[in-house]
């Protein structure tokens, strides 16, 4: 008498096989998708604010749970979670690191640009809007209405020629406009209008 080991649904089980015979044993093998981290989008923000990092979902493929690890972890709220917060200060760049339950691992980075917006018009400007990062840094370029008594108010990208490029009507205090590449070259005009007043900055596209 033979006896087959085989290992099935997580137990060892000898099954006994007449001597003589012959078998045929058909092994089905199912891997698991490739583990894949994500971090997130390139993010663009003032000194202070609070950003989110890593994607929706922060990993897919390999086998599950998880384990996350951030560096440096140090400026995170938590850098054992898949999205934690972060209070900007200076640009930099973040590295996560996922780690499934086979102890397969993957990597991917984000990052952060942090720049103080350079309003380049009457100074009046200056008190009512802030427009950050300038340059655009990653086509994204951010817009506060620093004390709005309208919480509507229209925004149009012009070229230096006058001619109008894109516009948006936003709403509430802050906006974030991400440019379409078509407009990402060169320099461009930004127009804010709250009721009657119109403020212009020059932005600079990447």
């Amino acid at each position: 008498m033979n006896h087959l080991v085989l290992f099935f649904l997580g137990a060892w089980l000898a099954v006994a096989l007449p001597a003589g015979a012959q078998y045929v044993v058909v092994f089905q093998v199912h891997q698991p998708d490739l583990l894949q981290a994500d971090a997130g989008s390139p993010q663009a923000g003032e000194t202070g604010a609070t950003l989110q990092l890593g994607g929706t979902p922060a990993a897919i493929g390999g086998i599950p749970p998880y384990s996350y690890q951030w560096s440096p972890g140090h400026l995170l709220n938590d850098s054992t979670t898949p999205n934690p917060t972060f209070v900007a200060d200076t640009t930099r760049t973040f590295v996560l690191t996922v780690t499934d339950s086979a102890g397969c691992t993957a990597i991917d980075s984000v990052h952060i640009t942090i720049q103080t917006g350079i309003p380049q018009a009457e100074a009046e400007s200056s008190e009512l809007f802030s427009v950050f990062p300038n340059p655009a840094t990653y086509g994204v370029l951010n817009i506060r209405c620093i004390r709005c008594t309208n919480t509507q108010w229209h925004v149009a990208i012009r070229s230096i020629t006058g001619q109008l490029l894109a516009e948006h009507v936003a709403n509430g205090k802050q906006w974030t406009w991400h440019l379409h590449p078509d407009i990402r070259s060169g320099s461009m005009l930004l127009v804010s209008v709250t009721g009657e007043s119109t403020h212009h900055f020059k932005i600079i596209a990447p």
